[in-house]
């Protein structure tokens, strides 16, 4: 085949490949059958006298049939095309309507804040009272009314009132007193925020702006043209026929396709309606995960001070004791009102004692006990008074005779009044003999201890009760 012109584009290129495939199917005689054989030389004319003329060409042999079509060459792909003009953006899409939903129910008013406080009154303004006013002329006096049958006749007509003088200039105003503080502004609750309003529809979507399409790039150059097939062998010269045309070589592999210029950039997309449509309904709550592990357990806290507990024993129900005993209780009834009261007296010169039981609370924790002293004198001296206790827990089959326990005393002052009633402090803790425990047994002695230095009270000292207190268990 020929070499292509330059500038002129390959057949291949032109159609397509899958066209110039089918054209030289069709073009292939009987159907792309092998080509036919070679016809014979044809035999060498008589040579010519010499220097004669050349004999005359003998006629051309019958051109042969065509050669099979070689395979089709596939060149090596031309180089990259430069890249296209950007195509122009294609026009913004119109902006779709603004979707305003319905304004929201106003929430109900919040409640009134506080009234501030009322300012102060300004100053009251001090204007000159304007000038009174000239009095007008007095009106002509009214006719005297005939006089009446003898008796208190009918009184006259009142004559008519004169007319009112002209009023006098309004006097300057005075000047305006200070405004008052301000109170403070009240604020009152914010009121439930209104429900919110529908959404509103929508907007249409604006149309899709699709730039153009850049122009194609330029194509690329041909690929180089595959090599001439062989030239069939030229029948021999004579006069005889021309042999048939050798069959042609085959076609060189096709030029590979130059590349492809670049596509044209893409339009800007059309807007997109701003409005939002309405929030879908919220999913369904999970189920509750697993509960996790419990902790583990904290420290136990340190354990707190055991609760206090208080026993009254009351002097009617104590006896002086046998041995180095007070006087018996006595009753007494004050002057005035009649209170009654049972005391045991205690002499401030000899030690005396007197004594009471008890059978201590379930929920004593059997250790130390403590003892305030309830009692009253006769004197108005301040001196003091020594008072002692001492004690002895018995359980189930103990021996009644057996040590006391260890005594303990406080003193307390008298008041300078007579029969008023003294409370002194509790004494330090007294240990009870014995083996202490809940529910069992006390006997208690309490005394005087005139020897003491601090016993300087002269007077009986009038023993009302002792409150004995104790720990509880818990």
């Amino acid at each position: 085949m020929r070499e292509l012109a330059a500038g002129a584009l390959p057949f291949g290129r032109l159609f397509g490949a899958p066209a110039f495939h089918y054209i030289a199917q069709a073009i292939q005689p009987g159907g792309g059958g092998g080509t036919g054989p070679t016809g014979p030389t044809g035999a060498d004319g008589p040579t010519g006298p010499g220097g004669g003329a050349t004999g005359a060409t003998g006629p051309t042999g019958a051109i042969g049939p065509s050669g099979a079509t070689g395979p089709a060459g596939t060149g090596a792909t031309g180089a990259t095309g430069p890249t296209g003009a950007t195509g122009a953006t294609g026009p913004s899409g119109a902006t779709g309507p603004a979707g305003t939903g319905a304004t929201g129910v106003t929430g109900p008013t919040g409640d009134a804040g506080v009234t501030g406080p009322t300012g102060a009154t300004g100053a009251t303004g001090s204007g000159a009272t304007g000038p009174t006013g000239a009095t007008g002329p007095t009106g002509p006096t009214g006719a005297t009314g005939a006089t009446g049958a003898d008796g208190t006749g009918a009184t006259g007509a009142t004559g008519p009132t004169g007319a009112t003088g002209p009023i006098g200039p309004t006097g300057s105003d005075g000047a305006t007193g200070t405004t008052g503080a301000t109170g403070a502004t009240g604020t009152g609750e914010t009121g439930p925020t209104g429900p919110t309003g529908a959404t509103g529809a929508t907007g249409a979507t604006g149309p899709a702006g699709t730039g153009a399409t850049g122009p194609t790039g330029p194509t690329g150059a041909d690929g180089a043209t595959g090599p001439t097939g062989a030239t069939g062998p030229t029948g021999a010269t004579g006069s005889g026929a021309t042999g048939a045309t050798g069959p042609t070589g085959a076609t060189g592999p096709t030029g590979s396709d130059g590349a492809t210029g670049p596509t044209g950039a893409t339009g800007a997309t059309g807007a997109d309606s701003t409005v939002t449509g309405p929030t879908g309904p919220t999913g369904a709550t999970g189920a509750t995960g697993a509960t996790g592990a419990t902790g583990p357990t904290g420290a136990t806290g340190a354990t707190g001070a055991k609760s206090a507990g208080q026993i009254w024993l009351s002097a009617a129900g104590m006896w002086p004791s046998i041995t180095s005993g007070a006087a018996d209780p006595t009753k007494t009834e004050q002057t005035t009102n009649d209170q009654n009261i049972y005391t045991i007296d205690f002499d401030p010169t000899t030690a005396e004692n007197a004594e009471g039981n008890i059978a201590m609370p379930s929920d004593w924790d059997g250790g130390t006990i403590t003892a305030s002293f309830y009692w009253t004198a006769t004197g108005t001296s301040t001196n003091s008074v020594v008072w002692k206790c001492e004690g002895r827990s018995y359980g189930d089959s103990e021996t009644l005779d057996q040590a006391w326990g260890t005594l303990q005393q406080v003193t307390d002052a008298h008041t300078a009044t007579a029969l008023q009633a003294q409370i002194s402090a509790a004494t330090p803790a007294i240990t009870l003999g014995g083996s202490p425990a809940a529910s069992e047994l006390v006997l208690f002695r309490v005394g005087r201890l005139p020897a003491d230095g601090s016993d300087t009270l002269a007077v009986d000292a009038m023993l009302i009760g002792v409150m004995i207190g104790y720990t509880r268990t818990a």
